[in-house]
């Protein structure tokens, strides 16, 4: 059995999509689901089916639903890994059956990979969590208010190993594509300011130094106007040293520092601002999309501020 959350609920079966029954059965699979090999209280149970409505037969009625959601899972006959228990019920779920697990784990991989430095097997990790994302989670199901906290939280998560990944593809120099990416992202999420700030790194780092600093304009803008926030300090040093051209715009973000082989074509007080550990590309994973540097100057300079 496969269950898939990040996105429309869809459960698979034998490779093949299960037919899950009434809006009701798949709001029950979605609590179920959101607790994984734990009992489920009733009172959340109904909660989730029917907000802050429960008729007086709602136990019998999520008995009956119980009943339908496990013939549905067990393909016309009784399904057992629905289990009943005092107050509540327990669904099975067996290592990486949900699409939720594996998002974590390999979310969870190119974190560690980013940290070590490994920007490239952080980019392959990253990208594989960010692709099992097929819309917002359990976006086929009513939005009750419970069930909708746990989608923000999901939410959340997402957010981060998106900028995760686009700091690696910083870190690899794909600024011109982690653009795109992060306008996307700005789109649905706006006060992300560690987004809006590698946005603007992006567009520094491919000449565009005037769409940098109005993206500051931006952010500071939308913070204001939806949260009442101002930026943060990070954001803002960010911006000062766009506007002065500053060294650590160009030859890092965050803790990645730039590829070992660009080291020497940078001017030895640039070079001295670097206090990192040297980039380290894996000698055993090699995408067929990382990127070879055609210049022999730097290539993290854009062309209107590169040394002579």
């Amino acid at each position: 059995m496969r269950f898939d959350l990040l996105g429309p609920l869809v459960v698979w079966r034998e490779g093949r999509p299960v037919s899950l029954g009434s809006v009701k059965q798949r709001l029950l699979l979605a609590a179920l689901l959101m607790r994984p090999n734990e009992v489920v209280g009733t009172e959340e149970l109904a909660a989730v089916l029917w907000a802050d409505e429960s008729p007086p037969s709602a136990a019998a009625n999520l008995r009956t639903y119980v009943r339908g959601l496990r013939r549905s899972l067990g393909g016309g006959e009784s399904w057992a890994g629905i289990a009943a228990s005092a107050g509540g019920y327990r669904l099975r779920v067996g290592p990486d059956e949900r699409d939720l697990d594996r998002f974590d784990a390999a979310a969870a991989r190119g974190r560690d990979a980013l940290a070590a430095g490994d920007a490239v097997r952080a980019e392959n990790e990253l990208t594989t969590a960010v692709a099992m994302w097929r819309g917002a989670a359990l976006a086929d199901l009513p939005p009750r208010p419970l069930l909708a906290r746990r989608v923000r939280q999901l939410e959340e998560r997402r957010m981060v190993a998106e900028e995760d990944l686009a700091e690696a593809m910083l870190a690899l120099g794909s600024s011109a594509e982690v653009v795109q990416r992060l306008r996307a992202l700005l789109d649905r999420h706006p006060l992300r300011q560690r987004a809006w700030g590698q946005l603007m790194l992006g567009l520094y780092r491919i000449g565009d130094v005037a769409a940098a600093l109005d993206a500051f304009r931006q952010a500071r803008q939308v913070l204001a106007e939806r949260a009442g926030l101002d930026p943060t300090p990070q954001l803002t040093r960010l911006h000062n040293d766009i506007l002065h051209h500053r060294p650590t715009t160009h030859c890092r973000i965050h803790s990645v520092d730039i590829p070992r082989n660009c080291r020497s074509r940078c001017p030895d007080s640039w070079a001295a601002a670097l206090n990192s550990p040297p980039l380290t590309h894996s000698s055993t994973a090699r995408p067929r999309n990382r990127r070879r540097w055609p210049s022999p100057r730097c290539p993290v300079w854009p062309a209107s501020v590169r040394p002579p």
